[in-house]
């Protein structure tokens, strides 16, 4: 992918290399994945090694072995490490994928914890992701709840759209619009004008305006829905 003016650069694949990118998100999945400076949101890196250099802006990420997020005014605090340990953070996102997460309280929209065990404490907001072995969704007042697992619970959700992604997915009560199931392959259709991602082999996004997390889709829907 070269160049893209816009909202997301996915690359899904052995290797995958992002030119610079003036935007949103440059993300790198593969065995080797490297990140030129990037002035704007987010700096992916997802591979072996892992290397962040200068940003400026919004995102901290780090993927690796061992992650350490200093101090971070703004938003994003990512660890993506073996041992990963998120101070109390004020903004939106609290982040944490490591094999043990736990994410103090937090005020804000996202709350995720991508770990072999995964708690979610009491979450004023939107969004409640929960990717792990086994997840459990306490109460949730908002909008979404979505759970990527092998074995995916949802308490009774007062809102819109229930999201499982997973072998087996079961659906609780939705009172809403979509309940989407997503395994192998995930294809949505065309809501208002959004053309969301397919969640595996390959990732497209149409230009989105006006978004400030990968999960575009979710926060559009969310408006959408309000």
């Amino acid at each position: 992918m070269g160049q893209t003016q816009g909202i997301f650069a996915f690359g899904f694949g052995v290797r995958s290399r992002l030119a610079p990118i003036r935007g949103i998100f440059a993300f790198g999945f593969g065995v080797r994945s490297r990140l030129a400076p990037i002035r704007g949101i987010f700096a992916f890196g997802f591979g072996v090694r892992t290397r962040s250099a200068r940003i400026r802006s919004i995102f901290a990420f780090g993927f690796g072995v061992r992650t350490r997020s200093a101090r971070i005014n703004g938003i994003f605090a990512f660890g993506f490490g073996v041992r990963t340990h998120l101070a109390p953070i004020r903004g939106t996102f609290a982040f944490d994928f490591g094999v043990r997460s736990h994410l103090a309280r937090i005020r804000g929209i996202f709350a995720f914890d991508f770990g072999v065990r995964s708690h979610l404490a009491r979450i004023r907001g939107i969004f409640a992701f929960d990717f792990g072995v086994r997840t459990h969704l306490a109460r949730i007042r908002g909008i979404f709840a979505s759970v990527f697992g092998v074995y995916a619970h949802l308490a009774p959700i007062n809102g819109i759209y229930s999201f499982v992604f997973d072998s087996s997915t079961h659906l609780a009560r939705i009172n809403g619009i979509f309940p989407f199931d997503s395994d192998i392959y995930a294809h949505l259709t065309p809501i208002s004008g959004i053309y969301p991602s397919i969640f595996d082999v390959y990732a497209h996004l149409a230009p989105i305006s006006g978004t400030t997390a990968f999960t575009s889709l979710i926060s559009t829907l969310a408006n959408r829905a309000n």
